[in-house]
């Protein structure tokens, strides 16, 4: 898309409204920057690929259980004689409880015909059942395909919402950044334009006798340094516009610029009307975190393995058992009798269980592990959210003070500005005023963007926006 018709859209997009605050200041506030990157960043669509495809395991692991149908047939023809001929049709149904249906029909005939597989010239009509005594009664590995499968979409879905955690924190970070640019800049040029003020008013003085002419050089030396300050502070701003521009996107993956005339919000939003909003106790929201989701996820898959594996400890065990009918046209039900059936036993188990034992014994250990990392991690995070809501709350208390440093500064530097409209102050005095002004403004900027960004290291530690 051209350059131009983006940056329109942009403008559209940011100022939806005509006649509102946005519009006519031209800023881009934190919320409508933390809003747009949320819903069209390229990182929020394959957040959403990851959920989808965990969601597609489940699929995956219920076609384990779909039915299957076989047909089979065989001749063999050597001689001039039908050595055997044989036709067999079968439905299988896998069911969650690990019993197996099956039904069919079949029909054989033949010269050779190996005795067993003979059937009336009309064929055989079966349904049956097959049944795991021993092993596979409780749990089988299709049923453990499938409560895995569930964990997986359920890992996939904290996956998800930890990569958007994770954009959501680098996001703010780039905003808060941002801040602080743009208020460099607008406070050097405060400082720039008093300079050149000075500047001129030192000239004017010189001229009249007033002031020496050497001041007017000193004036001038302080005008070109603010100078090139600003030109400096402009550049660094144009950087982290650049690097703000990177999370600002579009429908259909199109990436969006920030236009030159688009600043930051001016206000910095209440930090305790954002603690309040969260209406949150670390505690309970540590646990809640996708990144621990996830692990517990991953623990919850191990609990299966391990109870598929305690399950290869028993014996083999499976009975089948299979009615016969006779097609021979008539209804099958009304053909069957109690006598013609066939069964079968299926027993085996390993003597020393070596294999079993050691594989169920290293399940074991990958739950232990896991549950050590979710301890770490849950501990870790805890400290990470006590540490920025700490450090929100210290900045407080700094800001406030440097609000009340500001103010004094200002004071003092209109007090010194009218000494030395009458004579009793010297240059030296009043750029040094004014460079604490200055100085002071800049850090009020500093801190304020550091708890913004505090707040959202907070937010990012709960996972909770």
């Amino acid at each position: 898309m051209i350059r131009g018709v983006i940056i329109m859209l942009l403008f559209w997009v940011f100022n939806p409204v005509p006649g509102t605050a946005q519009k006519e200041s031209g800023e881009l506030s934190y919320s409508k920057f933390i809003e747009y990157v949320e819903q069209y960043h390229p990182v929020t669509v394959q957040a959403g690929i990851v959920a989808e495809t965990g969601a597609l395991e489940i699929r995956k692991a219920r076609g384990e259980f779909d039915p299957v149908v076989s047909s089979e047939i065989s001749q063999k023809q050597f001689d001039g004689k039908t050595y055997y001929d044989l036709s067999s049709h079968q439905l299988k149904i896998p069911t969650w409880f690990g019993i197996e249906g099956k039904a069919g029909f079949e029909s054989n005939d033949g010269v050779f015909l190996n005795p067993e597989n003979s059937t009336t010239t009309s064929g055989l009509w079966y349904a049956g059942i097959s049944v795991p005594v021993g092993q596979g009664l409780f749990i089988d590995k299709r049923r453990a395909m499938l409560r895995q499968a569930k964990e997986y979409s359920k890992a996939s879905e904290a996956e998800r919402q930890l990569m958007i955690n994770n954009l959501l924190l680098d996001a703010s970070n780039a905003y808060w950044n941002w801040y602080i640019a743009a208020r460099e800049v607008s406070i050097y040029s405060e400082g720039v334009q008093l300079a050149r003020e000075r500047l001129e008013a030192t000239k004017k003085g010189a001229k009249v006798g007033d002031r020496p002419t050497i001041d007017t050089l000193e004036a001038n030396i302080q005008w070109q340094n603010r100078q090139i300050r600003l030109e400096q502070a402009q550049l660094n701003f144009n950087k982290s516009t650049l690097d703000l521009s990177t999370f600002l996107w579009w429908k259909n993956n199109t990436p969006l610029e920030l236009s030159e005339s688009t600043r930051p919000q001016q206000e910095t939003p209440d930090v305790y009307n954002g603690l309040a909003a969260f209406g949150f106790d670390i505690d309970s929201l540590n646990m809640s975190h996708p990144l621990l989701v996830r692990q517990q996820r991953q623990l919850a898959v191990l609990e299966i393995e391990r109870q598929l594996k305690a399950e290869m400890l028993k014996p083999r065990l499976n009975l089948s058992y299979t009615p016969l009918v006779q097609a021979n046209g008539d209804n099958p039900l009304t053909q069957y009798s109690s006598n013609n059936y066939t069964w079968g036993l299926n027993f085996s188990i390993p003597l020393l269980l070596r294999q079993e034992r050691a594989e169920l014994q290293q399940t074991k250990l990958k739950i232990e592990a896991m549950e050590q990392t979710v301890n770490q991690r849950s501990y870790e995070l805890f400290n990470t959210a006590s540490a920025y809501l700490i450090e929100v709350q210290n900045l407080q208390g700094q800001i406030e003070l440097y609000k009340t440093n500001v103010e004094s500064y200002r004071k003092l530097l209109e007090a010194e500005q009218k000494k030395s409209a009458i004579g009793e102050s010297s240059l030296f005095l009043v750029n040094a005023r004014e460079v604490s002004y200055l100085d002071a403004q800049m850090k009020l900027s500093e801190l304020t963007a550091k708890q913004q960004q505090a707040l959202a290291g907070l937010k990012w530690a709960v996972a909770k926006w």
